[in-house]
């Protein structure tokens, strides 16, 4: 299965079921029969457009939105949840609108295209002590530098009301849009590291994901400082992230990056990664 299954870490290559094939689809959030809980999947032939496979019964469908949830798992930790896209996808575009959980210090909303395979990954993130900006960042074969990171100001609280977020994949560039407009560009070339001869550019082949999790109380300081801490904990208290819609455009070829982008100056972070504790 897409995302889940990882060759390296199973009994054969032929352990991991085939993947759904990538196609071009408005998903919207009407019939709750598209989220299935992971226990409940039975093989590849499975078409069930989105796979709950972090505490599976931490997400739903409601009122037209897939709500990915985080509840008090005790200890005043958070136990978030993990949604993905049954199928894997590759150069592309792909646009969520989402409305954060971004609502307190320590949670942390994100949409990702991940690889588990070769540790390859774009972000969309936002944290809780920061609900008007969204974080950018990206991953080549595993290596958490998190330096690669770039904040941009939505302009509003992502928390209160719906926006829109893209990945453009390409071959040689990487494209993150907010609301329409360019937030980042990476490019292949900028990804050059002349001391081994290569290119840290991320791949094109992903599953994707979104996630909560709680990284204030996460036992981890750096990651704790970033996402703001303590995260504030009732008996009864459980953060939500709402994604109204997904658009998936398979195999579109990207627009040629423009010369210049608005994101705003690098911030560094250093976190733990980890997408739903």
């Amino acid at each position: 299965m897409a995302g889940v299954c990882e060759i390296a870490n199973s009994f054969s290559p032929q352990s991991c079921w085939a993947a759904q094939t990538c196609q071009n689809r408005a998903y919207t959030f009407q019939d709750p029969s598209s989220l299935k809980n992971i226990v409940n999947v039975s093989g590849s032939s499975d078409s069930t457009p989105f796979i709950s496979t972090f505490q599976p019964d931490n997400a739903s469908i409601a009122n037209g939105n897939l709500v990915v949830s985080m509840a008090n798992g005790g200890n005043n930790k958070g136990f978030g949840s993990t949604v993905m896209l049954n199928s894997d996808i590759g150069v592309g575009t792909y646009t969520a609108r989402i409305k954060t959980a971004s609502v307190a210090p320590g949670v942390v909303s994100a949409f990702a295209l991940r690889n588990n395979n070769n540790g390859d990954e774009l972000d969309f993130e936002w944290v809780g002590k920061s609900p008007n900006e969204v974080q950018t960042n990206y991953y080549w074969n595993g290596v958490l530098d998190y330096t690669n990171m770039v904040s941009h100001d939505v302009g509003a609280n992502t928390s209160a009301d719906f926006h829109d977020y893209t990945f453009v994949v390409g071959q040689d560039s990487m494209q993150f849009i907010v609301d329409g407009k360019v937030a980042r560009v990476l490019t292949k070339q900028s990804t050059f590291d002349a001391a081994t001869n290569t290119y840290k550019f991320p791949g094109t082949k992903y599953s994707l994901f979104f996630s909560i999790w709680d990284g204030g109380n996460s036992g981890q300081d750096g990651t704790a400082q970033w996402a703001g801490t303590p995260t504030p904990w009732g008996p009864n208290t459980v953060y939500t992230m709402h994604v109204n819609s997904l658009s998936v455009q398979c195999n579109s070829q990207p627009p040629t990056p423009p010369t210049s982008s608005v994101y705003t100056t690098t911030q560094v972070h250093y976190v733990t990664k980890c997408y739903a504790k």
